[in-house]
């Protein structure tokens, strides 16, 4: 069983973000010069630790930044999913695992000048597929879990060198099954730790 700080550090890491500082330094100082109640406002909010160790120490927090993969990932730390949105998420997977040979067939493909470059073909596919199915959700929690599971993996699925390094490479094993497969394996990992928190 994990603890609560561990399962804080899980979710604190479920998305690259440059330049990110541990959450537990986050609640060291939170909780060294604030009182539960109290506001902690993060101007540059970045990746969210700040408001999630605020959340976990039960403080009001805020923040704002600019970057819109920011904002998706302070969004996602500071969800809080029904066991309706959990099990509609667990319906939403599963439909994709069933039926994703049909919803292949039937998504539009996202297009930009220079998406070849940094996609295979096969990525395109099923990210298209993907990104349909999550546009087809009403409820603005549950896209934000599957925006930012989709998000965390594109660095993988693509062919950018590293999260950090944009350059473009060729990787071998980007096919339809394996790109498919690493979204599916990180959806279910990232419910079931919130099945936890």
């Amino acid at each position: 069983m994990l603890t609560d700080t561990e399962i804080l550090r899980r979710i604190d890491r479920i998305h690259p973000y440059p330049a990110k500082f541990p959450v537990d330094l986050a609640m060291e100082y939170i909780e060294k010069y604030t009182d539960i109640g109290d506001t902690v406002y993060d101007p540059f909010a970045g990746s969210g630790t700040t408001l999630l160790a605020s959340r976990a120490l039960r403080r009001n927090a805020y923040g704002t930044d600019v970057n819109h993969i920011a904002v998706l990932i302070s969004r996602f730390k500071l969800l809080s999913l029904s066991a309706d949105g959990i099990e509609e998420l667990r319906d939403f997977t599963a439909t994709l695992e069933n039926s994703f040979p049909e919803l292949v067939k039937a998504a539009p493909r996202f297009y930009y000048k220079s998406i070849d470059h940094w996609f295979c073909d096969d990525a395109v596919t099923v990210l298209s597929t993907i990104k349909n199915e999550i546009s087809k959700l009403e409820n603005e929690d549950l896209k934000t879990f599957c925006n930012l599971v989709f998000s965390s993996v594109i660095n993988t699925v693509s062919n950018q060198e590293s999260d950090t390094r944009y350059a473009a490479v060729y990787k071998p094993n980007l096919d339809i099954r394996h790109i498919f497969e690493v979204f599916v394996k990180k959806f279910k990992a990232t419910l079931a730790l919130f099945e936890t928190y």
